[in-house]
């Protein structure tokens, strides 16, 4: 079974499905915003792409669906994160190490690096911790600390500083 295919079998599950544009239509609500606590900036692929991007920080536009994000449960608090208008996964780009960049990419199944553990799970405010090659102790991350838009999300060791703590559906 091809990949697209296999995507459109868990969205069905879901009760999902996929717009003519190939982004995923919002039922009940399934789909929320991730806002960090500190920026008070919503993650977004960047340049509102529906194809690979990195993740960055923007104004939250409310009912935006490329800032619009679904924790599709894996097991206990493992998820994949998809995002409404691209169908794509949260990914962690490149080696498994503080300071690697955040992207969305077609979502792939048992691929750890877009597996993301939430605590605590959503609704909620939450620390993101990629679970890429087992428990690296290493979480969504807005570099700095910083409120620029536009800054690309990255992965860094899990510190509970608000720079790491996520609003997700507010």
């Amino acid at each position: 079974m091809n990949i697209r295919r296999k995507t459109l079998v868990v969205l069905a599950a879901l009760g999902l499905a996929l717009t003519a544009s190939g982004g995923v239509a919002n039922a009940a609500g399934v789909f929320k915003p991730i806002k960090n606590t500190w920026s008070g900036l919503c993650l977004q692929p960047e340049g509102g792409s529906t194809s690979d991007a990195r993740i960055v920080q923007m104004p939250c536009v409310p009912g935006s669906a490329v800032q619009n994000w679904h924790f599709d449960k894996i097991s206990g608090s493992n998820h994949q994160i998809i995002n409404e208008a691209s169908g794509r996964c949260f990914y962690m780009n490149g080696p498994v190490r503080r300071g690697s960049e955040v992207a969305q990419v077609a979502c792939l199944p048992r691929v750890s690096n877009h597996v993301w553990k939430t605590v605590p799970n959503p609704p909620s405010i939450a620390e993101i911790e990629s679970m890429a090659g087992g428990d690296h102790n290493l979480c969504l991350d807005v570099p700095g600390a910083e409120t620029t838009a536009g800054l690309v999300m990255q992965t860094w060791d899990c510190n509970n500083t608000p720079a790491q703590r996520f609003v997700i559906g507010f």
